[in-house]
């Protein structure tokens, strides 16, 4: 071989490595910036830590022991005081009891997710969703969706709707 075919051969080797090289490190920066990102969307995607299971099912028990018993006043203390300092007991009186006539008494509600919702604000919004049973009503199953707002560590009712979606 002449020396002109080593010369050339050893450029087109150290060329592949520069290549690969190239390749490799791409790689590992396109995989660490996945890997960045998803660790953000995970923790942008996920409640926070004090609503356990048990918290959540706590926040529909302390709406639906209220709710059942007609108790629009033990309803209006549910909210958090921000809500509570716009509306009074009378309006959620009047906007629930016609509510309460159609849907009946809600005799369980089971977790089943939640979606953050976009907020003007500065503290988060979660609208956390259960399945209920419903009885005495116009339907036997229906939806609770309750807002909520983060105070960082509990959480304040800020909005809830009962919706019947099997009738009788």
């Amino acid at each position: 071989m002449s020396n002109d075919n080593r010369g050339t051969q050893t450029l087109a080797i150290a060329a592949l490595i520069t290549a690969c090289v190239s390749l490799v490190l791409s790689l590992l920066i396109v995989g660490f910036l996945l890997l960045k990102t998803s660790g953000e969307h995970a923790a942008e995607s996920a409640l926070p830590q004090y609503l356990s299971e048990k918290r959540l099912a706590g926040i529909a028990e302390s709406i639906l022991e209220p709710f059942n018993a007609g108790d629009f006043d033990g309803l209006y203390s549910v909210f958090d005081p921000a809500v509570r300092a716009h509306l009074s007991a009378d309006t959620i009186k009047k906007q629930l009891s016609p509510l309460r006539s159609s849907i009946g008494k809600i005799e369980t509600a089971s977790y089943v997710g939640w979606q953050k919702i976009p907020s003007q604000g500065t503290l988060p919004i979660y609208q956390l969703q259960y399945n209920v049973k419903l009885s005495g009503g116009d339907f036997v199953s229906g939806t609770l969706s309750v807002k909520v707002t983060d105070h960082g560590d509990h959480e304040g009712v800020i909005w809830l709707v009962v919706l019947g979606t099997t009738p009788k």
